[in-house]
């Protein structure tokens, strides 16, 4: 889910009983920051895939659907290669 305040709902909790537990509970804390980890890991592929590959897209003339296209997002690219290499870029 990779969103507080989500999750909390969906167990529900409310997000401060998250934050109280993490400043309480070692165990929680360590499994807390695992699927944060595991939720960047994900978006960090998703970022990387919509910058190398791109989204399809569709592509209409007069109204109608002649085709698609992958649409590649410098931006995505541009954090990226600021992420791996800040004093570089």
């Amino acid at each position: 889910m990779a969103n507080i305040t989500k999750a909390a709902a969906a167990a529900g909790i409310s997000r401060r009983v998250v934050y109280d537990w993490q400043e309480k509970d070692e165990e929680f804390s360590f499994s807390f920051n695992e699927a944060n980890a595991i939720a960047t890991e994900h978006l960090e592929a998703e970022a990387w895939k919509r910058a190398t590959e791109g989204t399809r897209k569709p592509i209409y003339q007069g109204g109608v659907l002649v085709g698609h296209v992958d649409e590649k997002s410098d931006t995505l690219l541009i954090f990226l290669l600021k992420a791996r290499n800040p004093a570089k870029y």
